[in-house]
């Protein structure tokens, strides 16, 4: 039996990942976490009476508080952060050292966590542990659908990922801590994509349209770098066009604010960071249907010689099961020992692609792809 200790395991992202598991899994028992132990104690006896056994039991843990996490840790088979803060990111990754255990987590890299990440990476590497980061859909997905690709096809040469977040955001409530994260990936925005073999910057005004499936038609997209990305024509080497594209708030949003958003935090004082993120909340209501979170890999290259496409998407209406379906897929990987390697590494770019496109697909996503990659016929 497998302890799986989750880090904010009451909020949103963290109920899902312990329902899916405990689900699928019956050697998982689960540890649900987080500052508040009523409520921590209240999602582990929701869980048990879905599952009709008692698999999960709460308990509270502070990041800030180090004795909690080497105690909690102690009691732990594997521990994923699925907080909604980036603040702890160092101490929490020292002390899954201190208490020798592998992890993950479900937050964007940003800046400063990417320091720390290539910092203790060499730590992890000569402990024998492992380290996934940048778990769930965006990040976690996006290189992972273009290795899926590159297994399907002799020669990748594009792998271009496009996504829609549309969400009804008016029902949804965020933490300060949540805010702050929207600042930070701001402040990290980096509009950069792979084009001829090579990284360049992107324009912030510049938008790339793509035609999606319906519901959602045609939308403008801009560039986002994320770390997966940025490893891919290391591990597809035939590789000479790749990025990751977001669209999906509303037009005022994506086009506007966000430009607007992302200036406001790269030169304006820290003060007014939060009031942004409160600018860009408040433009997020503006969203209307339909909803839904839509991923889709356009690929091309050759098969026997021949120049051939292939396109594989994810879509589901809640974006909380898309993050956490990812999530719980690599995890199901780690117990079975498919993914295990020493050092730090990122979701999309450890996984088989294969049996994770389908797994999330058994956890109720809907994966679509071409089949084989089709030979385009001149």
């Amino acid at each position: 039996m497998k302890n799986i200790l989750i880090i904010g395991g009451y909020g949103n992202t963290g109920r899902q990942i312990g329902q899916l598991l405990l689900d699928r899994r019956e050697d998982v028992h689960l540890i649900v976490a987080g500052r508040d132990l009523r409520k921590a104690e209240q999602m582990a006896a929701d869980l048990n009476c879905r599952v009709g056994r008692d698999r999960a039991r709460g308990i509270a843990l502070d990041l800030s508080d180090p004795d909690q996490m080497d105690q909690a840790f102690r009691q732990a088979d594997f521990v994923v952060n699925a907080s909604s803060t980036l603040l702890y990111i160092r101490p929490f990754l020292e002390a899954l050292l201190r208490a020798k255990k592998d992890g993950m987590d479900t937050q964007l890299s940003s800046s400063e966590k990417l320091k720390v990440l290539n910092e203790l990476a060499p730590q992890f590497a000569d402990a024998g542990l492992m380290y996934i980061a940048d778990g769930g859909f965006h990040p976690g997905v996006p290189g992972a659908m273009a290795r899926y690709a590159a297994a399907r096809m002799e020669v990748l040469e594009k792998a271009d990922v496009f996504s829609v977040l549309k969400i009804n955001w008016k029902g949804l409530s965020f933490s300060p801590e949540t805010l702050d994260e929207f600042v930070e990936e701001f402040k990290d925005y980096n509009p950069s994509v792979f084009r001829n073999g090579a990284w360049i910057k992107s324009s912030s005004w510049k938008t790339y349209p793509y035609e999606f499936n319906p519901p959602f038609g045609k939308q403008q997209t801009v560039p986002m770098n994320l770390r997966e990305m940025e490893e891919l024509p290391r591990l597809v080497p035939s590789l000479r066009q790749t990025g990751f594209f977001v669209s999906g708030f509303n037009p005022f949003t994506d086009l506007v604010l966000t430009p607007l958003v992302v200036l406001g935090v790269k030169i304006l004082p820290e003060r007014t960071h939060r009031p942004l993120a409160r600018l860009f909340r408040w433009g997020l209501n503006l969203s209307k249907p339909p909803f839904g979170v839509l991923l889709v890999a356009d690929c091309a290259g050759k098969t026997d010689g021949e120049p051939a496409s292939f396109r594989i998407s994810l879509f589901h209406e809640d974006a909380y099961l898309v993050t956490a379906a990812p999530v719980a897929a690599c995890i199901e990987q780690y117990l079975d020992g498919i993914v295990w390697q020493a050092g730090v590494h990122c979701q999309a770019n450890v996984v088989d692609p294969e049996p994770f496109f389908k797994a999330i697909a058994d956890m109720g996503v809907t994966v679509k792809e071409t089949g084989e990659a089709v030979v385009v016929r001149e």
